[in-house]
Order: structure tokens, then C-alpha cells, then sequence
């Protein structure tokens, strides 16, 4: 399945420089020349440093709902340990606030996971969006014709790769923005 995966990935990344191709003009091609690009879009996105900032604030968030999900536990397992203490008629009455309790922390695991996952996907969203920005902001400056992710490409020149280049310029950015709100 990751070989049909692979396989159809370098397909739509032949097909989408065919198509680059066939769109741009053949006059601009021969004055300017092609210049093309490449990055390791994960490695940007794993070596940016607002991505490992997010990654520990979402880390602690879901501590947080660990230890509330860990004390609902707790207080399901007390009201276990009162319960054999009980005679039949007690059970009866405490079995209900069992189950109450059981259902409330399903339904917290369940809703903390999904608010997690919905935060953290939001987050991934806008930093993907920002590396596309500083990504076009290069290829603009340094007058590339087209950049590619590299995990598409079967053969890729050492000195065609931006992704160094992309890291710093992302984590040079984020230093300034972080600096400025430091100082308000």
C-alpha cells in the first residue's frame, strides 16, 4: 500500500511539472532560463522553531486533561472501594453515581481528544501556510521558476535544495515576531 502511495505521488508530481511546464512561455524560458527548487517540506516543518514551541504548549494541554482525566479516575475508583462497604439498598443508590461518573469521563476523554486533535490541526494548518508564504517569498526574491517539495522527486541536486535556507529565514522571522510581543 505505501509502494501504491509512493507510486502515485511521483506520478502527480510528473504530472503537475508537465503541466508547469506546458502553461509557461517558451520565450520566457529561453531569456531568463528555468531556475527550479526544491525542500524537504517535514524537515522545514519539523526544524521550525514555532512548530516545537506549539508542539510543547499542546504537550502540557494535554497533560493538563491527563491529570483531570487521572482525578476522575480516582474518584470513580474511591466510590468503588465505599460501594463494598455498602449494604444492597446504599449499592443501588451509589450505582447510578458510578455510572454518572463513568459517562462524564468518557465523555471528557472523548472531548479533550477531539478538542486537542481540532487545536492541533488548526495550528499545523497556519504554520503550513506560513513556510508556503516564506517559501514563495524566496523563490520571488532569488527568481526561481518553481520550487518542489522533494519527496516527489527521483533525482534532486545538492545545490538546488532551499531547505536550509527556508529554515533559517523561518526561525529568523519567528525570533523577530517573538522579540516585538516581548515587548509590549
Amino acid at each position: 500500500m505505501e509502494h501504491f502511495k509512493s507510486s502515485i505521488r511521483i506520478a502527480m508530481a510528473l504530472l503537475l511539472a508537465f503541466s508547469l511546464f506546458g502553461l509557461m512561455e517558451k520565450k520566457a524560458l529561453c531569456e531568463e532560463g528555468l531556475k527550479i527548487g526544491y525542500v524537504n517540506f517535514e524537515k522545514i516543518f519539523e526544524s521550525y522553531d514555532k512548530t516545537k514551541e506549539l508542539n510543547e504548549e499542546l504537550q502540557k494541554k494535554k497533560y493538563s486533561k491527563e491529570v483531570e482525566g487521572q482525578q476522575m479516575v480516582d474518584e470513580i475508583n474511591k466510590l468503588r472501594n465505599e460501594m463494598q462497604l455498602l449494604s444492597e439498598e446504599v449499592k443501588e443508590q451509589k450505582q447510578k453515581e458510578l455510572t454518572d461518573k463513568m459517562r462524564d469521563l468518557r465523555d471528557f476523554t472523548n472531548d479533550s481528544k477531539q478538542e486537542l486533535l481540532k487545536e492541533r490541526d488548526e495550528l499545523f494548518k497556519d504554520l503550513t501556510k506560513e513556510i508556503v508564504v516564506v517559501i514563495e517569498e524566496k523563490g520571488k526574491k532569488d527568481g526561481y521558476t518553481i520550487i518542489f517539495d522533494d519527496q516527489v522527486l527521483l533525482y534532486k541536486a545538492k545545490a538546488n535544495d532551499l531547505t536550509e535556507d527556508i529554515i533559517k529565514m523561518l526561525n529568523e522571522k519567528f525570533k523577530q515576531e517573538k522579540a516585538a510581543s516581548e515587548k509590549k
